[in-house]
């Protein structure tokens, strides 16, 4: 049963957030699998996916290039239900070869002990696009999410057929 307490740092759910954290600063794609449920939903602002496997490939993607991850511990916190984190990836756009910092805000939803159910990363497009992309297609790429995603998916799905 879901208790009413607020989220602490010390709840086991908090450990699940810890662990799919430092799963990515170690690149270990098979521990950030044992961390959401097989139907997990998750997105951010370049993806949409609603499985664990594409959640993986997603993360496998990401941990094929130089990803560095620097976790915020004293602001992760979890109950029952949900759970919220920060985090720093910082990595080289493939794309344009530029470095970027994305300050991602992390909110977890729990739908059984120990897996998550949803995941969210939130961040400022227009300062994500600003590093990845020089002046003026950042713009364009920072005002708009359909066109991140489809950039996204397609660099997914190559990913994919290329890393079975």
């Amino acid at each position: 049963m879901a208790s009413n307490a607020p989220p602490s740092s010390s709840h086991p759910n908090t450990e699940v957030i810890r662990k799919l954290y430092a799963a990515l600063g170690r690149k270990d794609g098979k521990a950030t699998a044992a961390c959401y449920a097989p139907d997990a939903h998750f997105k951010d602002i370049a993806f949409d996916l609603k499985s664990r496997d594409e959640i993986v490939a997603m993360w496998r993607l990401a941990c094929s290039g130089n990803l560095t991850v620097d976790v915020k511990q004293d602001e992760i916190s979890a109950d029952d239900r949900v759970g919220h984190g920060r985090w720093i990836a910082s990595y080289t756009f493939k794309l344009t070869r530029r470095p970027v910092v994305s300050d991602l805000r992390s909110e977890f939803t729990f739908r059984e002990p120990g897996l998550i159910a949803t995941h969210v990363d939130s961040m400022d497009p227009k300062e994500w696009a600003s590093d990845a992309f020089p002046p003026p297609i950042d713009r364009l790429f920072g005002s708009s999410e359909w066109l991140q995603r489809k950039l996204a998916r397609r660099k997914l799905d190559k990913f994919i057929r290329d890393n079975p």
